[in-house]
């Protein structure tokens, strides 16, 4: 079987749950050394200005031009790693992984440009895709309530955790990962309006860590969040991380005491698994995909609520080591290899 996967969406200047996707995923199908399966990496020449950003894979990757697909002939099946589906000189069966659709439940957060052009591709894939692979329940449910894809007709598959997370993350019989650092500090994601952070800076001013605790955001800040850590006198208190990489990562959240992670929407939240993996307490939305990632292993509070976020906060150092071990236990569940095999199967239905 000779599976094209449309990976341009990996060439971003900002590693985020997509890239990571898009490259671990294609790296867990090659570990699965199935005899049957042939994959090729293909972007499109329109990105080709990008491609010293271009990871190494361990399948073969080409470029590709816009239009009807010349290597279409060459494939049994067409994964759009995202919404991307090209048109194909022939019929080919088509898949394509939908994140998100913020586009269309958030589409304040989204400039005007950026929304018609992910609004198209949704519609070219609910018109082209035979099948679509979701990242989540909710993502599952989302696409049939705002694309009217048919819910027999889509497969969820979840993410998992990287393998620096799961070779490295410090395991011990007490259940903490680490000696604190000193002064203490939390985590919280920056990138988007969506993760919340305005409230995020508002409530762990007044919580009851925030006097002595640091504030370690890791991702860049919009203007609304800049400006509350002006007006909530946190500025000494809030501190801005940049890129770092897995290895970084992994000591970084294993120090930590807390992930403060109330995004309004996402896709999935693979930071929840990754801070549970390290035996850190996690607080996130009672809603949506991170309530179900969390499967009852963290905080859950109204994103909405300053109030309720301050009191989810000052809860995090209250989490017992047993539940930490049960948390960091169930994230284990959670590997790419579980979702290239997932994948996998279906590639096969399509071809069935």
């Amino acid at each position: 079987m000779r599976v094209a996967l449309e990976a341009s969406g990996a060439l971003a200047h900002r590693f985020t749950g997509v890239q990571r996707y898009i490259f671990e995923l294609s790296e867990a199908l090659a570990r699965l050394q199935d005899p049957d399966l042939q994959c090729q990496i293909f972007f499109r020449i329109a990105e080709f200005r990008k491609r010293r950003l271009k990871p190494s894979y361990s399948w073969p990757t080409h470029w590709y031009c816009s239009g009807p697909w010349p290597t279409a002939p060459f494939c049994d099946v067409f994964h759009g790693l995202t919404t991307r589906l090209p048109r194909t000189a022939r019929k080919v069966a088509q898949v394509c992984t939908v994140h998100d659709v913020f586009a269309l439940t958030l589409p304040q957060y989204g400039s005007t440009r950026n929304l018609e052009n992910t609004l198209r591709q949704y519609r070219l894939a609910v018109e082209r895709a035979d099948r679509m692979i979701a990242v989540s329940q909710t993502t599952k449910n989302q696409i049939v309530e705002h694309l009217k894809f048919p819910e027999d007709r889509i497969d969820v598959v979840y993410h998992g955790i990287s393998g620096a997370f799961l070779e490295k993350a410090f395991e011990s019989a007490s259940g903490r990962s680490v000696n604190h650092s000193t002064p203490p500090y939390y985590i919280a994601l920056g990138g988007t309006p969506r993760k919340n952070l305005v409230k995020v800076v508002q409530a762990f001013s007044l919580s009851s860590v925030g006097t002595a605790a640091e504030l370690c955001i890791l991702g860049p800040l919009d203007t609304d969040s800049l400006k509350s850590v002006q007006a909530f006198g946190m500025k000494k208190r809030v501190h801005l991380i940049s890129r770092l990489n897995e290895n970084a990562i992994v000591r970084f959240y294993r120090n930590a005491n807390g992930l403060i992670f109330p995004s309004l929407q996402e896709g999935f939240g693979i930071p929840i698994l990754e801070a549970m993996i390290c035996r850190i307490p996690v607080l996130t939305s009672n809603h949506g995909a991170m309530m179900e990632v969390a499967g009852g292993h963290a905080v859950l509070i109204d994103p909405n609520s300053v109030e309720e976020i301050a009191n989810g906060i000052d809860q995090l150092s209250s989490v017992s080591d047993e539940n930490l071990i049960g948390a960091a236990n169930y994230a284990r569940t959670f590997s790419w290899e579980r979702s290239a095999g997932q994948t996998l199967a279906v590639y096969r239905r399509l071809v069935a």
